[in-house]
């Protein structure tokens, strides 16, 4: 049985190591830069980044059972969650807030109950990976939270489209 060396020379390949998988593309594009899905939670004055909301695991939610109708919830305060994807611009390969999109959910913390719609959540992230801009469900003041959030990466807020700085109330 003849043994088979562990790496075989590929000559065809352009690179200086002709054992590397050819994955770097032209200067001006955006690799080696990562795309991230990630979500800001609003909870009355307190905001924050928090990635564990995209599986539904945010501290808030942790510990809650969830109920069909937001009628058996006694004394609910409404939380909501901005979907983000953040994402480099080919042109100035700079970090953009890409997609942003915001839902809510209603949580009982007395109780440890809470009503969310998950399908409507779901089809919202969807929404935000596709580059959407909706925040029409979100509050005078948690639309200045949010603005606070997103300024922690300023770079990120300026490089982004118009329509989210209008959406946020900003000049563009």
């Amino acid at each position: 049985m003849t043994k088979l060396p562990r790496r075989l020379l590929n000559e065809a390949c352009i690179d200086d190591n002709p054992n590397a998988l050819p994955i770097v593309s032209a200067k001006d594009s955006v690799a080696g830069m990562t795309t991230v899905a990630t979500a800001v939670v609003i909870d009355g004055d307190a905001a924050y980044f928090n990635e564990a909301a995209t599986h539904g695991r945010s501290p808030i939610e942790q510990g809650i059972e969830w109920v069909n109708s937001p009628d058996e919830l006694a004394d609910p305060r409404r939380v909501y969650v901005v979907w983000l994807f953040i994402k480099p611009d080919r042109a100035t390969r700079q970090y953009v807030y890409h997609g942003a999109v915001a839902v809510d959910m209603l949580i009982d913390e007395q109780a440890k109950k809470g009503y969310k719609r998950l399908g409507h959540h779901a089809k919202q992230l969807g929404r935000a990976l596709q580059g959407e801009i909706d925040l029409q469900i979100l509050d005078a003041a948690a639309k200045e939270r949010l603005k606070e959030v997103l300024n922690e990466h300023p770079d990120a807020l300026a490089n982004s489209r118009a329509e989210l700085k209008l959406a946020l109330g900003l000049a563009s």
